[in-house]
């Protein structure tokens, strides 16, 4: 939306001599290319028709995104032992009356040595960065091994 703003503004910034002209002939002045004034001018009223509404758009995002209110994230214990330290913010989740986004979970985790936890399939796009250690990741095709600053 930004880009399309943009050249909703260079086109009204481009059009603004024709309606000048316009004002112009209107008022009795002779000018030399009549047509181009009209056309210009017209450009000009569909651009700050664009930009108006391209500003309300955005004056009405920026409400949005100030009212809902600031989101905690969330902290669980997993059954296994010993359980690591985990706090995610997840995706399409209403909690306590706040929408998070809807295709990513962030979660910051700390696992102990020797931590394991079954497999899962969530609904959402997960990502995991490894800060230190290894992350040895079992799946039906094999084992990953990820280590620091390695993508899995």
């Amino acid at each position: 939306m930004h880009a399309a703003a943009a050249i909703g503004l260079i086109a009204l910034l481009g059009s603004v001599s024709g309606f000048i002209q316009l004002l112009k002939m209107l008022a009795g002045h002779e000018i030399a290319r009549p047509a181009a004034a009209i056309s210009q001018t017209i450009m000009f009223v569909i651009s700050a028709v664009f930009m108006g509404l391209a500003v309300q758009s955005f004056i009405e995002a920026g409400e949005r995104r100030r009212s809902s209110p600031a989101c905690p994230p969330t902290s669980r214990t997993a059954a296994r032992s010993p359980p690591p330290e985990r706090n995610r913010r997840s995706s399409r989740v209403f909690r306590e009356g706040c929408l998070l986004s809807e295709t990513l979970s962030v979660a910051r985790m700390q696992s102990p040595p020797g931590w394991e936890e079954p497999g899962q399939t969530p609904e959402f796009d997960e990502y995991t960065l490894v800060l230190r250690g290894l992350l040895r990741v079992s799946h039906r095709d094999g084992v990953l091994d990820v280590r620091r600053g390695k993508r899995s």
